[in-house]
């Protein structure tokens, strides 16, 4: 039997005042999962909450959130770098990735994958 424990985070921006939560979201990202910049347009300002279920190698982790921009620049790769492949199943609403040239549109039952070792665009 394997004795391995599976550890969950979670991480929110409910309870945070709205001028420091994208702040906040940035740093516990970058602690759990990769460096990113991320900026919201929305009058609430940001409102996100990640669970993520660390299995060892995978990962397995549910976001929600309003609308909101993510980016991975080449100075964050540089600076938080990460071998890491992403997977987005999407539930609701709408996304796009601009990554290597390349500009997809997403919808509710798409699924997107790519690269964390590369700029993108979210």
């Amino acid at each position: 039997m394997d004795s391995s424990i599976a550890l969950s985070t979670c991480i929110r921006t409910a309870g945070i005042p709205a001028d420091k939560r994208v702040a906040h979201w940035e740093h516990e990202l970058r602690n759990h999962l990769v460096g990113l910049r991320c900026s919201s347009h929305a009058d609430e300002g940001l409102l996100a909450q990640q669970t993520c279920l660390d299995l060892g190698l995978l990962r397995i982790g549910e976001t929600r959130s309003n609308a909101h921009v993510i980016e991975r620049s080449p100075d964050l790769i540089r600076h938080f770098p990460r071998e890491s492949i992403f997977v987005n199943l999407v539930c609701q609403g709408e996304a796009f990735l601009y990554q290597r040239g390349h500009c997809i549109n997403v919808r509710p039952g798409d699924v997107l994958m790519y690269d964390a070792r590369h700029p993108y665009l979210l």
